[in-house]
């Protein structure tokens, strides 16, 4: 049965991770933490990288999240303007509203995965094209459409 790595059964591991990261030569970690030098090069060389790489994913997928909810709060902000401006009687600001809202629609959608441009028959279509095929309106866009 291999035997496990020290580093990693290790209680400071995650000191001994940070040491190595903040580029700590091998022998001060090794002195600090009470393990052997070739332990620390082996758990650097082997199982630093894999736990890197795990830490970078979680970090894109935070990342991700947050501008998902940064988009959704500028979609509410937009549609309570456009709500405030409709109320108001204002039709070319309630009218820039809508096109904000659409907007923010157009990238949450492209965030999500619901637009995937290589797998999408409309992909050649602008996005006002698109939104307009999408909800049924006509002569939404200014520009012209082949049937």
């Amino acid at each position: 049965m291999p035997r496990t790595c020290t580093v990693c059964r290790n209680v400071c591991r995650q000191a001994i991770e940070a040491a190595l990261i903040a580029g700590t030569p091998f022998r001060r970690i090794s002195s600090e933490y009470v393990v052997s030098e070739s332990a620390v090069r082996r758990h650097a060389a082997r199982h630093l990288p894999a736990r890197l790489a795990k830490a970078k994913e979680a970090e894109e997928l935070a990342d991700a999240g947050s501008l998902l909810a940064q988009v959704r709060s500028l979609q509410e902000k937009a549609l309570s303007i456009l709500a405030a401006a409709e109320k108001a009687g204002e039709l070319r600001t309630a009218l820039m509203g809508v096109r904000e809202a659409r907007e923010c629609l157009l990238l949450l959608a492209r965030i999500t995965g619901e637009l995937e441009r290589a797998k999408n028959p409309y992909a050649d279509l602008s996005d006002a094209e698109l939104l307009a095929r999408i909800t049924g309106l006509q002569g939404f866009s200014s520009e012209k459409t082949q049937p």
